[in-house]
């Protein structure tokens, strides 16, 4: 239903697509590839991407210094995790506030969060592409 219904105010962002049970690809540039939405059997749903190796790093950087200003874009905080260590390998996430379980809420706040997301974060990434 996601893929059916989410529309996107950025002139260049592909169509979101399946990548699997309980998750969707929303493409990005280079070196990012794709933000992940995704609902877990355990309960757990939002956004994520990962940035790995010395492009990641960069671009953790420039996000870390620019935090502040995406989550006020964004309306809701950003978390990371993962290591820091060599290799450098981090992601980055949004998370649902909500219960994932209740479909028609979740669906709602995943299509009107994945435009915000793509709206911010793409121009945000490609600066490093």
């Amino acid at each position: 239903a996601f893929c059916d219904r989410v529309k996107f105010d950025h002139p260049n962002q592909p169509p979101a697509r399946r990548g699997g049970f309980g998750w969707v690809k929303l493409p990005m540039p280079k070196p990012v590839k794709w933000i992940t939405a995704y609902r877990t059997a355990k309960g757990e749903a939002g956004f994520f991407f990962r940035l790995k190796g010395d492009e990641g790093q960069i671009i953790y950087e420039g996000l870390s210094a620019a935090k502040s200003k995406l989550e006020a874009e964004l309306g809701t905080p950003i978390n990371e995790g993962g290591g820091k260590d060599d290799p450098f390998e981090i992601y980055i996430g949004i998370d649902y506030p909500g219960n994932p379980s209740e479909d028609e809420a979740f669906l709602e706040w995943l299509l009107e969060n994945a435009n915000r997301v793509v709206s911010t974060l793409r121009p945000f990434l490609a600066q490093f592409s």
